[in-house]
């Protein structure tokens, strides 16, 4: 039996890619079957240095992309990575990256820690951010930070500022010009706080970081966004401050009356999710994302840099300068297990 499956399956693939090449002209997403799109198929490398078309991969596996091995296939297009979950296809690039564990690189990874009592799984305080962000920029993917989300403020944010730690130095050995997001959610805004002030934190390759009703918010900082201006946070006594170097690529968001950042009641803190300051945090982290650059100040001698790759553009984009960034045409790695894919790589499973 096992051996008529392989041979089906030898029998489907053949099919496949003859059938692609054919009609590549005519093809789209629709007529790929789900199961298919496990392993996606490398682009065909339209301006890439090879015309191959890439083969497409079983599932959890990654289809080769056109062109020479380590590169994608041109744009568009590009090579499937061997990961377990793919990201978003950068659009006219690359494949997008999946998750850096799983043998993915894509352009950026948004690492969010949640508030007090969220669930662990899919949380809701910033959902709509992650979306809109992964919506206007492709190749990205997201990490939720493994801490407890208990009123052990203690504690609590430090595990978390040392798991996020833990899985962003992971992915700067295998993703070195892979940017990051970072955004916290009330305690979560604690936990990125910490994390920015760890030793060994890669700040360069930090993009944009945004943070929603934060317990160490100070009032007068120049990074400060919403309509808070005066007040004091409930953390402020224990000194830990946002470093000043980070000002220029923060968002430090804050609403008057929110009792935990500024002083007042609930109500307000829980009002940033479909905020209008949500939307422009999902602005200004695309923005920065795209080489744009800081619009925010810092405090005297602060610097920051919009990054995203060789020349402040992203790892998996064909272009140089703003908005562009790798040097490899298409990519050095393509979208994991549901990435790769025609002129945009596809959607992979978000984490």
């Amino acid at each position: 039996m096992s051996s008529i499956r392989c041979t089906l399956l030898f029998f489907c693939l053949t099919f496949n890619l003859s059938s692609i090449s054919a009609t590549s002209s005519h093809l789209s997403l629709r007529h790929l079957r789900p199961r298919m799109m496990g392993g996606g198929m490398g682009g065909a490398g339209k301006k890439g240095p090879s015309e191959d078309m890439g083969a497409g991969g079983l599932p959890k596996m990654g289809g080769a992309g056109g062109g020479p091995p380590k590169m994608g296939g041109g744009p568009p297009g590009g090579a499937g990575g061997a990961g377990a979950s793919g990201g978003a296809g950068a659009a006219g690039a690359a494949g997008g990256g999946g998750d850096a564990g799983a043998g993915g690189c894509g352009k950026y990874a948004i690492v969010s820690a949640r508030g007090t009592g969220e669930k662990q799984k899919n949380p809701t305080g910033y959902a709509g951010f992650i979306k809109g962000l992964m919506k206007q920029v492709a190749g990205g993917t997201n990490y939720e930070v493994v801490y407890p989300a208990t009123v052990d403020y203690n504690n609590g944010p430090k595990q978390g500022a040392n798991d996020a730690l833990k899985y962003i130095t992971n992915r700067k050995g295998k993703c070195p010009t892979s940017k990051l997001v970072l955004i916290g959610y009330s305690e979560g805004a604690m936990v990125i706080t910490q994390l920015l002030n760890k030793q060994g934190f890669p700040a360069e390759s930090v993009s944009s970081i945004i943070l929603y009703g934060n317990p160490y918010w100070i009032a007068g900082k120049q990074w400060n966004a919403g309509t808070a201006k005066s007040g004091k946070s409930i953390a402020a006594m224990t000194g830990i401050k946002l470093p000043p170097a980070f000002g220029p690529k923060t968002q430090d968001i804050c609403l008057t009356g929110d009792m935990i950042c500024c002083g007042g009641s609930m109500g307000p803190h829980l009002k940033y999710p479909g905020s209008q300051y949500e939307k422009e945090a999902v602005s200004y982290s695309a923005k920065m994302l795209n080489g744009g650059g800081p619009s925010t100040g810092g405090e005297s001698g602060a610097s920051g840099d919009a990054g995203g790759g060789a020349a402040a553009g992203g790892a998996d984009s064909p272009k140089k300068g703003p908005g562009g960034g790798g040097a490899k045409p298409g990519g050095a790695k393509g979208g994991g297990a549901k990435g790769g894919g025609m002129k945009m790589g596809g959607m992979g499973r978000r984490r």
